[in-house]
Parts: structure tokens; sequence; C-alpha cells
């Protein structure tokens, strides 16, 4: 699983990160209470990584000039989260 504190501590990645923001607004935050990565779009919609996307498919994504998070990713608000189980 990517982490929030993956973004902040690898300058790369941070630099990534801060350049798909410029060029396609939205903003990477943390998952909370947790720490997963979540990238919320201009609309304000949450998106959470695929299982096993590690630090290297995300600089990929980040990198090749199209916003494609919102294909890849998962749309979080779309998720049938079931309140009494915990996950």
């Amino acid at each position: 699983m990517i982490k929030y504190s993956d973004v902040t501590a690898d300058q790369k990645l941070h630099d990534a990160a801060s350049a798909y923001e410029q060029a396609y607004g939205g903003r990477f935050v943390s998952d909370e209470p947790g720490p997963g990565l979540v990238y919320m779009d201009t609309e304000g919609t949450a998106y959470g990584p695929p299982d096993n996307y590690t630090k290297e498919d995300l600089i990929k994504d980040l990198e090749g000039g199209k916003d494609v998070l919102p294909s890849v990713w998962t749309n979080l608000e779309e998720l049938d989260m079931d309140p009494d189980i915990l996950y």
C-alpha cells in the first residue's frame, strides 16, 4: 500500500505529485484516520490507489502527461461499504 508519507518523504514523488496537482488540479491527502494516500479531484471526489500499487506505479502515472488517476484509481465514494463491518 502506498502511503501519504511516501509522497512527503520521497522528493521525486513529491515533485511529481506537485506537478500533477498544478496541471490537473485536485490534491493528495492522507486517508484519515489511516496512513493511506487519497487523491481528491477538483470536484471533491476521492480516489484511492488499487491494491499492490507502488511508488514506481504512481510516479509513472503522474509523469505520463495525462490526467489518469481518476481512471486508474478507485472512486472511494462508489464503494459499497457496510458500516457494520470492520475493514
